[in-house]
């Protein structure tokens, strides 16, 4: 999930999330309810009013169906926004940028999928695809 390792904090990842799944009738809600929080303190977290904490952090991260590493990542990104001070963040941040390079490790071994199709059959599959993506919650990067 390329959105989260290039998000600087988690609400950014949860905003892309959410703007990208908007077509999704209640998916804010189902969010918030995945968390066990009410869809009105859900909103205060992305206005940067409130935070998740750990738990409500690690609920996102089974419902959304996320590996291990974008778990860890996930949480870290949470822990990041709660530090209070420059000590723990500077820690944090170093934290990232190792988790960061593992994925990029990862995702370099993946093969890019060499495409054989026509432009338009591309875009048929890839909306296909998007449908897929739509109903099962998750987003897929390209």
């Amino acid at each position: 999930m390329r959105a989260l390792f290039n998000s600087k904090d988690y609400r950014d990842f949860l905003q892309i999330l959410i703007n990208q799944l908007h077509s999704e009738r209640g998916f804010q809600t189902k969010l918030a309810k995945a968390m066990s929080v009410q869809t009105a303190y859900l909103s205060q977290v992305l206005k940067e009013k409130a935070d998740l904490n750990e738990d409500q952090a690690i609920s996102l991260c089974r419902f959304l169906e996320f590996t291990d590493l974008e778990t860890e990542y996930f949480l870290l990104l949470v822990r990041l926004s709660r530090a209070g001070t420059s000590e723990l963040r500077f820690f944090l941040e170093d934290k990232k940028k190792k988790l960061q390079g593992e994925y990029q490790e990862i995702y370099s071994r993946v093969p890019s999928k060499q495409s054989h199709l026509s432009a338009e059959d591309t875009q048929r599959y890839r909306s296909e695809e998007h449908t897929s993506e739509l109903q099962s919650h998750h987003v897929i990067s390209y």
